[in-house]
């Protein structure tokens, strides 16, 4: 894997019930009223583009108002589109999106990079509802490589995203239900924290939020 830490124990996989979840305490927060906020059409001033291209959107099927941070997927296969949200780095604690695919042929859906260095490093957590599966891994050099996956119900609409991070240890979480644990030293922090879609995957994000423990 060219150097990249491997990961070093798969915890857990797919929980029918709701599990208690790692509970940092409150340092920080921020939520996308704040982040996605901005003219409809422009990049939101709190988003830094790494790749691809973003753009205020309406978060339609959700609270009225609330506003959405659109991805048109323009990543080539293989490739990701990322941007980064807000700019206090994260270590440990909780990150949670709502996110709806929109569409892709490659891909669908997205999810969220935290450990971020300079764009090209990275840990994340993936939904691909075209797959039907949600992912952890790393990004090293550029390459992206999967630490642990599981299977998920696929469906459409709004779905929320959680992922708790404690040292080397991932929790990820699909509409409130525990479906993949994971350790890896790739998770380990800090850094700065954004959202991603692979390939051609088109998904809109609102409702973003970062509990940071430290």
């Amino acid at each position: 894997m060219n150097g990249m830490a491997p990961p070093r124990r798969l915890v857990g996989v797919a929980l029918a019930l709701g599990v208690a979840l790692l509970a940092p305490a409150c340092v920080g927060w921020r939520i996308s009223r704040e982040f996605f906020a901005g003219p409809a059409g422009a990049t939101p001033a709190a988003i830094e583009v790494v790749s691809g291209e973003w753009r205020v959107g309406e978060a339609i099927g959700l609270a009225a108002g609330m506003p959405a941070l659109e991805q048109l997927g323009g990543a080539p296969a293989g490739g990701v589109n990322l941007c980064l949200v807000g700019a206090e780095p994260f270590e440990e604690g909780a990150l949670e999106v709502r996110l709806e695919a929109q569409g892709g042929s490659l891909a669908r859906g997205g999810g969220i990079a935290w450990a971020i260095g300079d764009g090209s490093r990275f840990a994340w957590v993936e939904v691909d509802l075209l797959a039907a599966r949600i992912r952890f891994g790393q990004c090293a050099d550029g390459q992206r490589d999967e630490i642990a996956s599981a299977t998920i119900e696929s469906g459409t609409g709004w779905r929320v995203l959680r992922v708790d991070v404690s040292g080397d240890e991932a929790r990820a979480t699909l509409d409130g239900q525990l479906v993949l644990e994971a350790e890896s030293t790739a998770f380990e922090g800090p850094g700065r924290v954004g959202l991603f879609t692979s390939a051609d995957a088109r998904t809109r994000f609102a409702d973003f939020v970062a509990i940071r423990r430290r």
